[in-house]
Order: C-alpha cells, then sequence, then structure tokens
C-alpha cells in the first residue's frame, strides 16, 4: 500500500490508478488533525463525489466541522445530527478525510470482546507492518453488535479540539445498557500519526454506522466518530487482502 498526500494529485487521477491497479490499494488524506480541531482551519478541501465508486472507504469531517463523513464501498454517508444520516449531496465537502481504495478484504475473526485498546492490538497482530510509525496507514472495516458504543458528530467544533464560540455542541449517541446493537465500523489505523491521521492518545480513527432496525430501510440508524466502544464476541474484523 502505498502512501501519498492526497494534496499532491487529482481526484481524477487516484480513482483512475485505483481502478486500474493491481499494486496494493493507495491511501490517502486530507487535512490533518491538528490544524482542523484544534488550529481552526476547517475550510473545504475536497469534494465527497469522486469517492462514490466501489471499493472506496473513508473517513472524516465536513468543511466548517459541519458534520461526520463514512464511505462504505462508495457509499458516501454524512451526518450533521447523529441519527439524522443522508447520502452526500454534490455540495457537501470534506475539510478533513482519509480514503483508501481496497479491492479486496481478508477476514480476521474476532471471538472474544473487544473495546478499542483491544482492537489496536487485533489489528497489530493482523498486519505486523502496519503497527511501525512508518508504515502504511491501515484502513479496516467491522461488522458485529455493540453492548457499548459512545459516539459523537461535529456541529462547529470537536469534543477533543478547541471549542468554538457560537457554535453548536457536538451531537452525541450513546448505548450502554448491554443490548446488542448491530454496527458497522469503518477506520484507520495509524501508529504514531496522531495530530494528523488520529487523535492524541491513540492510533485509532473509528467511525461507525448503527444499522437501522426497520425492514427495508435504505439509510443507517446513526452515525457519528466513535468515542468508546465495546463489541460483543463474534465480530468480524477485515483488512485489506494485499496487506
Amino acid at each position: 500500500m502505498t502512501h501519498r498526500p492526497i494534496s499532491s494529485w487529482p481526484c481524477a487521477l487516484l480513482l483512475l490508478a485505483a481502478a486500474c491497479s493491481t499494486t496494493p490499494p493507495d491511501f490517502a488524506h486530507y487535512g490533518g488533525m491538528r490544524e482542523v480541531m484544534r488550529l481552526g482551519q476547517t475550510e473545504p478541501r475536497t469534494e465527497l463525489q469522486p469517492f462514490a465508486a466501489p471499493g472506496c472507504y473513508g473517513l472524516g469531517a465536513l468543511a466548517g466541522l459541519a458534520g461526520e463523513i463514512l464511505i462504505d464501498d462508495g457509499r458516501v454517508w454524512v451526518a450533521r445530527q447523529t441519527t439524522a444520516v443522508a447520502a452526500a449531496a454534490a455540495t457537501d465537502h470534506a475539510t478533513l478525510l482519509a480514503v483508501a481504495r481496497v479491492p479486496a478484504w481478508r477476514t480476521v475473526p474476532l471471538a472474544e470482546a473487544a473495546d478499542l485498546t483491544d482492537l489496536e492490538q487485533h489489528l497489530a497482530r493482523a498486519v505486523p507492518d502496519a503497527n511501525r510509525s512508518d508504515g502504511a496507514p491501515l484502513p479496516f472495516v467491522i461488522d458485529g453488535t455493540a453492548t457499548q458504543l459512545a459516539m459523537h458528530v461535529v456541529r462547529g467544533y470537536c469534543p477533543h479540539g478547541e471549542p468554538v464560540a457560537g457554535a453548536a455542541a457536538p451531537d452525541t449517541f450513546a448505548h450502554a445498557n448491554g443490548t446488542e446493537l448491530p454496527v458497522r465500523l469503518v477506520g484507520l489505523f495509524a501508529p504514531g500519526r496522531a495530530g494528523l491521521l488520529t487523535h492524541h492518545g491513540t492510533s485509532l480513527h473509528v467511525h461507525a454506522l448503527v444499522h437501522a432496525r426497520e425492514p427495508g430501510a435504505t439509510v443507517p440508524a446513526a452515525l457519528g466518530h466513535v468515542d468508546g466502544l465495546t463489541l460483543a464476541p463474534g465480530a468480524v474484523l477485515r483488512v485489506p487482502q494485499q496487506r
């Protein structure tokens, strides 16, 4: 997997190369955690529509820190509140975005319950080279059920950053009663990249989709940046097949 700042190449070239290449998937990012969350540099950096293509996975924040982004196999979801999820519009832009093109995954069953600390350890074992600070960031997805989930959606500022006068407080979502909540996680494991790809104190950046329970629903019930998580035994971790 190659790792290059996306700002140095046009989006069209990224998608063309990803679609035509048989080499490991490319990874790229716009913006950095510190400049966006702490320095207030929340200007638009990229459109989202170029990533509405099969094999694209990513996560980030809308311009102006107006909400959260999750890209799942080319389905580009945005949320301006945790329980107000919608497909991204042509006018939506990201100020912060990490995105990978992953043509195929390999599965790693998680037999035991796992929290975020456990998840870092599972990822380090599954892809040992990803645990190095000079290794390429590792995209991953997880399907499972959460017995505890805390997440937020930014609405002008991030709870991990600096408050902004006049901005609405982040919208929060909490599930902590021990019952199983079906979720899909899209994340990034990036040791040594705190302040750039992850918040300080963690090697993970993870967003969650909470599946809708209504039959036939086409939009997730909730979306957000994961602050706390416990997965029930039996979740399935997926990492790129070529890592």
